[in-house]
């Protein structure tokens, strides 16, 4: 005659079964290791798991001074392994759980009227816990802006309009010590000002509780008198055309910096959504064909000045003034539904 105790035990034993049957067909791990052609290891490379079905991101993870990494992932499901780091070129591959070897990066070569250049990767340390990139005289001083600048860093990925870092989420940005509340000011920031950019993933008691990483930028120190500027040009090409036009301008006296810039922007995008239902009643056979077809376009135009002081190498103090303005925004909305009964 079984007891209380034993029935309980029981229950006991076949919740822990479940649970371990659980882990081991949601946890399957993915192991391998990443090197470039002479058989040397690369560490910092991104190394994302995306559904096979619809692309859509699972996990991520870099690998570490040994060029080893490890995912763990639902063993129900068809994946991609997509393998990248700075200087390489990607690779894109199915996976199973388990042990997938070795993984080759090979060299991402720039041809340049019939020379072949292999741009110099930037340097990774660790210091205090957080990743350093150097940008400085790197492949990534000439990838455009800051934002071309993180989406390019070991262990970050663009999601939408912002930046997610693997396991944490979205990382608040400062900018030589200044944080930044809206981040186009990344997309005016051109990658050649850019020193360096440290990436914190355990925040110290300085930051609020609910930030999880954080991700600081340093500029180049600017030096020499006088005038200077530069200008920027993008295009963007879908099914419609889109571009921005920048200039910056500032002069510099001893420790005195004075800016300004203007930025114009013009946005449009199509999209077309085609839908079919077929409903049947007692008698009838409804065929309904609609069409949704959206034309949002928009303009706008930023302008900044101000000033900025050098006291010393870690003081300064100054003023920037900024002004946007939306001139047009509109959306071209076009429908069309045919319903027919039995056709």
């Amino acid at each position: 005659m079984e007891t209380k105790y034993t029935n309980c035990m029981k229950r006991y034993l076949v919740l822990l079964l479940a649970v371990f049957m659980t882990d081991i067909a949601y946890s399957q791990t993915i192991t391998g290791k990443i090197t470039d052609a002479n058989h040397n290891p690369l560490s910092f490379a991104n190394v994302v798991l995306i559904n096979a079905k619809d692309s859509a991101f699972v996990i991520g993870t870099t690998s570490n001074e040994n060029g080893t990494f490890a995912l763990k992932a639902p063993a129900t499901n068809e994946y991609l392994l997509r393998v990248s780091s700075i200087g390489y070129k990607n690779v894109i591959m199915s996976c199973k759980a388990g042990d997938i070897g070795v993984i080759v990066l090979s060299p991402e070569e720039q041809v340049l009227k019939g020379a072949v250049v292999t741009a110099i990767r930037p340097t990774f340390k660790l210091k205090d816990g957080a990743l350093v990139t150097n940008v400085q005289n790197s492949l990534l001083s000439k990838s455009g802006t800051a934002n071309d600048v993180i989406i390019k860093l070991p262990g970050i990925r663009k999601e939408g309009d912002s930046f997610n870092v693997f396991g944490k989420g979205t990382p608040i940005v400062y900018i030589n010590g200044r944080k930044i509340e809206d981040l186009t000011e990344l997309d005016r920031l051109s990658s050649s000002d850019i020193a360096q950019v440290e990436l914190i993933t355990n925040p110290g008691a300085q930051y609020d509780a609910s930030v999880k990483a954080v991700l600081k930028i340093k500029t180049v120190k600017k030096v020499g008198d006088g005038l200077g500027g530069s200008v920027r040009s993008v295009i963007r090409q879908g099914d419609k055309t889109s571009f921005t036009e920048q200039a910056n301008l500032n002069y510099r006296k001893n420790n005195l910096d004075v800016f300004g810039s203007f930025t114009f922007d013009f946005s449009q995008l199509y999209q077309k959504q085609l839908d079919r239902t077929t409903t049947l009643t007692k008698d009838t056979v409804w065929n309904i064909n609609s069409s949704l077809t959206i034309h949002p376009r928009w303009s706008y135009y930023y302008s900044n000045v101000g000033f900025n002081y050098e006291i010393s190498d870690n003081q300064s103090f100054g003023i920037n003034y900024e002004l946007t303005e939306v001139p047009s925004s509109n959306t071209h909305l076009f429908t069309n539904e045919q319903v027919y009964a039995n056709q």
